[in-house]
C-alpha cells in the first residue's frame, strides 16, 4: 500500500550513512512522515549539528511558542538557535514546523489561556496575527498546535481556532496540524479526543498522535498506538495523515533514551530498565521497529519526542525505524518482521541461508538452521537418515524430512504439518522450531511482527 510513498525515499539511501538523506516534501501530505520535536531547554543544549539528524528527519518540529491569554505570543528564549536551526533544516531539505502550546507557562496551564484568547474576536485576531508574524520572520513551514486538551466546555473555541488559522496559513502555503490525545480504546468517549470536532479536524493536514505518558508503569506501549490509530481513522481522518508519536525518553524516571543506552547498551532492545528510586519504561529498538510498520500498514508517519534524547550510532531509534523503511521496501518483507530474544531475525537473500515464506495455511515457515543457531542452539544434519538435530542445554529436538513427527528429549510429538527441504535447506513452521524449546511465540497482527521471547527461568 505504501510503495509508492516509499520508493522515493529509496532514491536517497546512502549506504555508508546511518540515516538516508530525504527530498524536501511537496505540497501533498500522502508521503510519509519522519519528524522530531525539537525542544529547547537546558537539558538539551547541544550544538545544532550534533543535536539533529536532518538527514534522517523530514519534518522538525519546533517547542514551544506559548500563548498568554490576551492572544499575545511570549517571546522564545533563543531566537537565534531557531534561526540557525531553520537554515540548516532547509539546506537539508527538512521542513520545520512550530509547535504553540505545551502544557504550561511556568506555573500555569496552557488550556486556560488557550481557551481564553479563542473566546474573544479581539484576542483570535491578535493570536493568529501574531502567528502569521512569527512564521513570516523565522521562514517556518508551518504550524503546529499543542492544546493539552480541549474538553466539552472548550470544544467549540478549539475548533474556531484552528479555522482562524487556516484561513490565514492556507494561503501562504504553510501547512496546520495538532497534537492529538491518544485513544485508550478504538471507541473511547474520552473528551481529550472527542471534542475535536470533526470540522476541526478537515482543517488539518496532519495529527501527531501523543502515544506516550500512559498513566502506570506501560508508559508507552504499543498497542497504544495500534488502537488510537483505529480511533482516528474512524472518526474519518485520513489514514496517510496519522502520524504516531513515539517517545524517546522515559516514565516515571524521565531518563533520556541516550542516558539509559549509555549505562548500557543492551537496554537498546528493552522497554523497561528498573531503578533504585524510579523505574524507567520506554520504547527500545524493537518497539520502535514495529510502531514504524505499523504505521507503514495503517498510517502516515512517526515522529520522536524529543529527538535530542536519542543516540547517534548503531542504537539510534531514528536509525532503526529508516532500516525498517527502508527494508520494508528492498527486501519485500511487508509480510512480517521477526524479533527472537528481542533481536531483529533477519534473512537476506545474499547469505543464501533460505527465505522465510508463508505456506497455504498461512504460517511462517522458518530456514531452520539460521533460526535455531540464533538462540545458541548447536546443529546437525545426517543426510542419510534426513534428519536434522538440534541441542539448545538440556533439551534435544531431532526434525526429521518429510514427517509429522518431531523427537523432543526422546519424546515423540506430532505436528500438523511436515518438515521440508527446499533447495537443500530445512524448513519449519515458526511456532514448532522455536515452542519445542520452550519459547513463547506471539503474532502482532497490525504491525505483522512475530516476538519470539526466551522461556522464564523461574
Amino acid at each position: 500500500m505504501k510503495r509508492k510513498i516509499l520508493a522515493a525515499f529509496m532514491v536517497f539511501i546512502l549506504a555508508a550513512s546511518l540515516y538516508p538523506r530525504q527530498s524536501v516534501l511537496g505540497e501533498e501530505t500522502g508521503n510519509f512522515k519522519v519528524m522530531g520535536y525539537f525542544t529547547e531547554s537546558p537539558y538539551l543544549n547541544d550544538p545544532i549539528d550534533e543535536a539533529v539528524p536532518f538527514d534522517g528527519l523530514t519534518h522538525l518540529i519546533y517547542g514551544f511558542l506559548k500563548p498568554a491569554s490576551d492572544g499575545s505570543l511570549y517571546p522564545i528564549g533563543q531566537p537565534e538557535r531557531l534561526k540557525e536551526l531553520v537554515d540548516k533544516s532547509h539546506a537539508h531539505g527538512v521542513n520545520v514546523v512550530i509547535a504553540v502550546g505545551g502544557v504550561f507557562y511556568g506555573n500555569e496551564p496552557l488550556s486556560g489561556h488557550f481557551e481564553a484568547l479563542a473566546g474573544n474576536d479581539e484576542t483570535i485576531r491578535r493570536f493568529v496575527r501574531e502567528v502569521r508574524d512569527f512564521v513570516e520572520i523565522y521562514n517556518l513551514d508551518g504550524v503546529e498546535i499543542d492544546w493539552e486538551y480541549p474538553d466539552a466546555e472548550s470544544s467549540a473555541e478549539y475548533e474556531r481556532l484552528l479555522l482562524a488559522l487556516k484561513e490565514v496559513l492556507s494561503p501562504m502555503g504553510k501547512t496546520l496540524s495538532a497534537a492529538v490525545a491518544a485513544a485508550g480504546s478504538a471507541n473511547t468517549k474520552a473528551e481529550s479526543v472527542r471534542s475535536v470536532t470533526d470540522k476541526a479536524l478537515e482543517n488539518l493536514d496532519w495529527i501527531n498522535i501523543m502515544a506516550y505518558d500512559l498513566a502506570g508503569g506501560q508508559h508507552s506501549p504499543y498497542w497504544l498506538a495500534d488502537v488510537s490509530i483505529q480511533y482516528w481513522k474512524k472518526r474519518g481522518f485520513p489514514e496517510d495523515g496519522i502520524v504516531i508519536g513515539i517517545p524517546l525518553y522515559a516514565r516515571p524516571s524521565w531518563k533520556p533514551y541516550r542516558q539509559l543506552v549509555a549505562l548500557d547498551k543492551a537496554n537498546a532492545y528493552l522497554d523497561y530498565v528498573p531503578g533504585d528510586q524510579l523505574d524507567s519504561y520506554y520504547n527500545g529498538l524493537n518497539t520502535i521497529r514495529q510502531k514504524t510498520r505499523l504505521s507503514l500498514n495503517k498510517g502516515g508517519g512517526i515522529m520522536f519526542f524529543d529527538i535530542q534524547e536519542d543516540t547517534r550510532d548503531e542504537t539510534s531509534g531514528l536509525k532503526a525505524a529508516w532500516d525498517m523503511i527502508r527494508r520494508y521496501e528492498q527486501y519485500k518483507l511487508d509480510d512480517f518482521f521477526i524479533v527472537v530474544d528481542n533481536r531483529e531475525l533477519l534473512y537476506t537473500p545474499e547469505e543464501k541461508l533460505g527465505m522465510p515464506y508463508k505456506d497455504g495455511q498461512n504460517r511462517i515457515q522458518l530456514p531452520v538452521r539460521k533460526a535455531l543457531e540464533t538462540i545458541g542452539a548447536k546443529i546437525d544434519y545426517d543426510p542419510a537418515a534426513r534428519t536434522v538435530t538440534a541441542i539448545l542445554e538440556d533439551t534435544t529436538v531431532k526434525i526429521h524430512i518429510g514427517s509429522e513427527f518431531l523427537d523432543v528429549n526422546g519424546k515423540t510429538v506430532t505436528m500438523d504439518t511436515k518438515a521440508e527441504l527446499r533447495e537443500g535447506l530445512t524448513y519449519l513452521p515458526m511456532r514448532w522450531v522455536y515452542e519445542s524449546f520452550g519459547y513463547k511465540v506471539s503474532w502482532y497482527e497490525s504491525s505483522k511482527t512475530v516476538l519470539v521471547s526466551k522461556p522464564s527461568s523461574n
